[in-house]
């Protein structure tokens, strides 16, 4: 899948915050919450142009 620079850094960053932290340790790893932003939150964006904080909760 080919990210948008901007996205890349968005996802990025949000996987470099605390809150990823918190989400790595519900969803069991680093790896599913990447997945997840990747995948869900690209589709979000399309649809909502919303932050990444706006598709998590």
């Amino acid at each position: 899948m080919i990210l948008h620079n901007s996205l890349r850094e968005q996802i990025k960053s949000y996987l470099l915050s605390p809150e990823s932290s918190d989400l790595a340790k519900k969803w069991g790893s680093q790896e599913q919450v990447l997945e997840e932003l990747t995948e869900g939150y690209i589709e979000y964006k399309k649809e909502y142009s919303g932050s990444i904080k706006d598709y998590l909760e």
